[in-house]
């Protein structure tokens, strides 16, 4: 489990989040609460905003990386995901 503060801007957070969970900076990813509710981080990865605005501090999260699948039709969003779990402060 890793702990991340929360009170920054959103684009410094994402980036933060992939670096340290060692994903690639190209790669798309989501946080998931423990209730199974999704943050909806995409279109948001470049913001500004305070990645507080989005997320509840001390509260646990699941990093998703988002996968698109080529062979899929153009109206469906199939997705698979890998998963790595942490708590903000």
């Amino acid at each position: 489990m890793e702990l991340f503060n929360p009170d920054c801007q959103l684009i410094h957070f994402v980036t933060n989040l992939k670096l340290r969970c060692g994903l690639d900076s190209t790669e798309q990813v989501e946080l998931m609460d423990s209730s199974g509710t999704l943050v909806k981080l995409e279109g948001r990865e470049r913001s500004l905003s305070r990645a507080s605005a989005l997320l509840t501090g001390r509260r646990s999260y699941m990093l998703l990386r988002v996968c698109s699948v080529p062979e899929a039709k153009p109206r469906c969003r199939t997705r698979t995901v890998s998963s790595t779990n942490m708590t903000f402060e």
